[in-house]
């Protein structure tokens, strides 16, 4: 069986490095954060093309950071004069910005208009962002901020992701978007991997001349330096870290790739992926996050657990994800003390013809975001209903099921 299973993987192998699909931006998008991984770079865009077959298929402005370097329009300034305040924590679903509004922009536009008050959201969501790193950052900016209600915002895909550190790093002559399990070390491939390509000529005025040539039937195969200069560059990295990461010997003795597959997951030493994910199956096992929780308990402000679907979950109603991440799921809710609101079982409105962005994306298309503030506005009014009730009631600590 190990045998036949080399034979296989020999040949998957070959595939995955002749693969040229990948994303390239024209910079750095983030800053090093020693505490929270990362943050946004003040009144910034992150522009991205999606390069298919080595060939440029799309591209989108994904996220748009303010002055504070937060993914929404609203700032600090206008949160602390807003007599409502809401702070939202999530991944790159909650900071994902098409039409140039994340769904926090529209959730807040929605409770100014059922309040009629003036109502702040501040989107702290960060892209890769796992539930650790989101409770990291909602335990310390409750704290900070005294917001009115705090969301965590979750996909399936974040309650299995570790801790992680970005930082922009000058290497061999390239500027790399680096994503690291460890914030003191970004040298060593096993442990470190590019978050997406950075070329500084892979601009957004460059990506959309070249789709609209494209689109008309203008380019007639004419070669594109900007293009072939960025495949250069990813097939350099790929192939760099492939041959750390997939440290296989066919012939070797002394390791069973089909054992390290069925007990881990995968077949080599390190996975070749780009966040890095934990392996146990209760949060309670995490000491930092149950200091969290029970911080965030300790103020009284109202805690909203939001699981937002992908397309496939949207359609099925259903959570499609494993039954790790529902255990998981089911951890968290026994820690803090309150179960996750299922986007998909309590939207009412009309399904959208497109909700995400696939072929190329599976982030939400602008209707998709639309669908997420429409189905988070009744749970954050049925939370923010709390503030009519006696300041003592208000603000007294809820109810925390969290091992010491």
């Amino acid at each position: 069986m190990e045998g036949a299973y080399r034979l296989w993987l020999q040949g998957r192998i070959a595939h995955w490095d002749g693969s040229l699909n990948y994303k390239v931006t024209p910079r750095v998008y983030v800053e090093f954060d020693p505490r929270y991984g990362e943050r946004f770079k003040p009144d910034s865009e992150l522009w991205v093309s999606y390069v298919v077959d080595g060939r440029l298929a799309w591209g989108s402005v994904i996220s748009r950071s303010n002055r504070d370097g937060l993914g929404g329009r609203t700032t600090i300034d206008q949160y602390r004069r807003a007599p409502v305040k809401v702070l939202v924590f999530g991944d790159s679903f909650t900071h994902w910005n098409q039409g140039g509004v994340t769904w926090p922009d529209l959730l807040q536009d929605h409770l100014r208009r059922a309040l009629r008050r003036d109502v702040a959201v501040l989107d702290y969501a960060r892209g890769g962002y796992g539930l650790l790193q989101m409770l990291d950052l909602a335990a310390d900016k409750a704290a900070e901020l005294r917001p009115d209600l705090v969301v965590i915002a979750a996909i399936g895909d974040d309650f299995t992701r570790k801790r992680w550190w970005c930082k922009e790093v000058r290497k061999d002559g390239i500027t790399r978007w680096l994503l690291s399990e460890r914030p003191d070390h970004f040298s060593d491939d096993r442990i470190a991997i590019d978050y997406m390509v950075v070329d500084p000529a892979a601009t957004r005025e460059w990506s959309q001349r070249r789709l609209a040539l494209a689109a008309g039937g203008g380019t007639h195969g004419e070669p594109d330096p900007v293009l072939a200069g960025a495949n250069a560059q990813f097939r350099k990295l790929r192939d760099e870290v492939a041959a750390v990461r997939r440290d296989f010997h066919p012939w070797t003795l002394d390791r069973s790739y089909l054992l390290h597959r069925l007990t881990h997951g995968y077949p080599f030493a390190v996975p070749v992926r780009t966040i890095p994910r934990f392996d146990f199956d209760d949060f309670a096992a995490d000491a930092r996050t149950r200091s969290n929780l029970r911080r965030l308990a300790a103020t009284g402000i109202p805690l909203l657990l939001v699981y937002l679907p992908t397309a496939p979950e949207m359609a099925a109603r259903e959570c499609l994800a494993s039954r790790r991440t529902r255990r998981l799921m089911s951890s968290l809710e026994h820690l803090a003390g309150t179960r996750f609101r299922l986007v998909q079982r309590e939207y009412r409105g009309k399904m959208p013809a497109k909700m995400d962005l696939l072929p190329y994306d599976a982030h939400p298309s602008r209707q998709g975001l639309q669908l997420y503030a429409d189905t988070v506005t009744p749970m954050a009014l049925a939370e923010l209903a709390r503030l009519a009730a006696p300041a003592a009631c208000r603000h007294a600590p809820r109810r925390l099921h969290c091992p010491s």
